[in-house]
């Protein structure tokens, strides 16, 4: 029987476990997708978020309608209107015209952001409008 030589049994031997470059190019892999699905989270959120202004906004105009016909009048104080609004989201009225009102919304998660609607007697359907 022969015998092979140290030098070549070493370089034959079966490998176990992972190199620190696998793991750390893994890793990156990683990262990066984590990155990517964390900000289209994100964005997403947003986008909730933005949404469910626009929908108080919109509600908050039904109210004030009905307040309205009830007093002749716009309120003048969100409080004033049996409105509930979603959560993290505030409604605050800008101001008060004999023939309309714009209002103002903000959510506590968004720095920065604010939808805003107005409405007078020439367009009662007002359209929310948003900035980042």
């Amino acid at each position: 029987m022969t015998r092979i030589p140290r030098s070549i049994r070493r370089r034959h031997r079966v490998r176990r476990g992972f190199t620190l470059i696998e793991l750390m190019i893994v890793t990156v892999i990683i990262s990066i997708l984590a990155l990517f699905l964390i900000r289209r989270w994100w964005e997403t959120k947003e986008k909730a978020w933005f949404a469910s202004m626009k929908a108080d906004l919109r509600s908050f105009v039904s109210a004030q309608a009905a307040f309205q016909a009830d007093s002749g009048r716009f309120a003048a104080n969100v409080n004033e209107i049996s409105f509930r609004t979603s959560p993290g989201v505030t409604i605050s009225i800008d101001a008060i015209r004999q023939e309309g009102f714009d209002a103002s919304a903000i959510h506590a998660s968004m720095t920065g952001a604010r939808c805003t609607i107005s409405i007078d007697g020439a367009t009662p359907d007002g359209v929310p409008d948003c900035i980042r």
